[in-house]
């Protein structure tokens, strides 16, 4: 049976992942440090056949144990651990998407289905059909809400139309743990506006 590696372990492991310079050591790194005595994440690992693709699921598994790490309650030494998904929400600006936003519980909803399966770095790779069709809303209502939110900039769209959750109300990943490419994402992201004021 593999023991579980403790938090010490998993950084050391993964400052180790980070120093690998060639994609086929950083593989087999992964294969046999990372992934070793976990069947289902090895398989899905196997099953990718582009390299950046590997890549990227590497580090959204690096990502995903950094985030869940366990840490240690102040004054207590009791430990707590993240065991579901979770994004960061700056209580100043999500109190004005309630009360100064006048968000609708329509666009509550579809806003909470895009919080669970946005991207590292708030990247929405979701289609409105999709979201309506799963949460049981016609599109054209969808379309509706998109428009609104965008409107009310708690979505975000660059000049090459990708969309954002905006990372001044909502951020999926920290900053300094997440490769360059998510970091840059997270910061296209965040837009302040005349009641959705700077973060971070």
């Amino acid at each position: 049976m593999t023991m579980k590696k403790t938090k010490e372990e998993l950084t050391s492991l993964f400052n180790m992942y980070y120093e690998i310079e060639t994609s086929e050591e950083k593989f087999a790194f992964a294969r046999e440090n990372l992934f070793l005595g976990k069947k289902a994440l090895s398989k899905s690992f196997d099953l990718i056949t582009n390299k950046e693709e590997k890549l990227d699921f590497i580090e959204e598994y690096i990502e995903n144990s950094t985030l869940r790490s366990t840490t240690y309650t102040e004054n207590t030494n009791q430990k707590t651990s993240f065991k579901n998904e979770f994004v960061i929400a700056f209580t100043d600006n999500l109190e004005k998407l309630a009360f100064e936003l006048n968000v609708s519980n329509a666009e509550l909803r579809v806003i909470t289905y895009i919080l669970k399966r946005m991207e590292f770095g708030n990247l929405i790779s979701l289609k409105q059909n999709a979201i309506a069709e799963k949460i049981g809303m016609k599109t054209a209502n969808m379309s509706v809400i998109f428009k609104k939110l965008k409107q009310k900039k708690i979505l975000i769209e660059d000049e090459d139309k990708n969309l954002y959750m905006n990372a001044n109300i909502f951020a999926k990943g920290l900053n300094h743990k997440m490769k360059k490419e998510k970091r840059d994402s997270l910061n296209r992201s965040k837009i302040s506006t005349d009641i959705i004021s700077q973060s971070f």
